[in-house]
């Protein structure tokens, strides 16, 4: 992944990334980062991080005998099978650990059938809608 940045700049986080049956979560390091310094950015079936770690001050004072934390920037890109439902993502920063929670993107719904002869659901969907249209003021 290019973004036209200094590589110095940024690193890429460690990640886990977990597959459930209806979502998937991704457990993202981002030690040092504060909330307000995070973004999430969804486009077609791409999840995109940046996220800023701001030094502290032992770091602006001294000189570094070895160099392991990120410095400035965290960036990921995560590509997905699917489009992903951006209204439907939930994110958490806990104890830095960045939790995301990407729902599936369902490609066919299951319909539920019933049993029954089609005038009787025909006049039961009559019933519903004169209810509904009651109840609704």
């Amino acid at each position: 992944m290019e973004f036209g940045w200094d590589k110095t700049m940024y690193s890429t986080p460690q990640t886990n990334i977990l597959e459930m049956d209806e979502r998937y979560i991704l457990e993202i390091a981002l030690p040092g980062v504060v909330l307000d310094d995070v973004e999430l950015k969804v486009e077609g079936q791409y999840l995109t991080l940046i996220a800023k770690r701001t030094p502290n001050m032992f770091e602006e004072r001294a000189q570094f005998l070895r160099k392991e934390l990120p410095l400035h920037y965290l960036v990921r890109e995560f590509e997905f099978v699917e489009e992903i439902l951006e209204d439907e993502i939930e994110a958490r920063l806990d104890r830095g650990i960045l939790f995301v929670s990407v729902p599936k993107f369902e490609t066919a719904r299951r319909i539920h059938v019933s049993a029954g002869s089609l005038e009787h659901h025909l006049n039961e969907t009559r019933v519903s809608k004169r209810e509904k249209q009651v109840t609704v003021k």
